[in-house]
Parts: C-alpha cells; sequence; structure tokens
C-alpha cells in the first residue's frame, strides 16, 4: 500500500509539472492584436471588406461561425458571441494564436475609419 501511495504521489507530482510547464509556454508566447475583418467561414475572406458586410452577417445568422479574415489567412476565435456582434466590420483582436490558427480572444476592438474631407 505504501508503495502505491508512492508512486501515486509521484504520478500527481509529475502531472502538475507538466501543466505549469504547459501555462508557462502560453505566458511566454503572449498576446498578439491582428488587424482584420470578422467575415463567415463560409464565405471567408471574399466578404473582407465595407462590401462583403451584409453577406457576413446573414451567413452567420444561417449558422457559419464568424471568423477573423487578415493577411492573407483566416483565424477561428474563441468568443464567438463578441465576434458575431461585429461581423462584417474592420476590427483588431488580441490574444492568444495557437499552432491550429486559433486565437483565445483578450478583446476585439472595431477600426476607426477616418472621415473623408
Amino acid at each position: 500500500m505504501k508503495r502505491f501511495a508512492s508512486l501515486l504521489t509521484a504520478v500527481v507530482i509529475a502531472l502538475a509539472g507538466m501543466s505549469t510547464l504547459s501555462a508557462g509556454e502560453k505566458a511566454a508566447a503572449g498576446s498578439s492584436t491582428v488587424k482584420g475583418w470578422i467575415v463567415d467561414e463560409y464565405c471567408g475572406a471574399k466578404n473582407a471588406n465595407a462590401a462583403g458586410t451584409q453577406c457576413a452577417k446573414d451567413c452567420i445568422k444561417k449558422g457559419a461561425k464568424a471568423v477573423l479574415a487578415a493577411d492573407g489567412k483566416t483565424y477561428n476565435l474563441s468568443n464567438q458571441k463578441l465576434a458575431t456582434t461585429l461581423a462584417g466590420q474592420e476590427v483588431e483582436v488580441t490574444g492568444t494564436i495557437d499552432k491550429d490558427g486559433m486565437i483565445s480572444v483578450e478583446k476585439i476592438v472595431p477600426v476607426e475609419t477616418k472621415s473623408q474631407g
């Protein structure tokens, strides 16, 4: 029984160390800010402009996920509730980007357009 308890303790310590290492790696990666357009996953980058706003909104209402089209790439977004409210808008998304292209969203802010005049 003592051997089992010792083995169990060693496993728990090893797992705790691995999760701490993983959390440290995420923190080291830090946040990034990416500027692009909130579009729908169906039509993607072709809606990454003011003319695609209504299409992006319609597709999202039909069940498409909101994604960020930026720099020739499409990023999935962890905060769908916030992203869908900004569908069809140019935005800056701040968060951590994982290897699969998912942005763990910290914030999304619309880009202010400069008025002509």
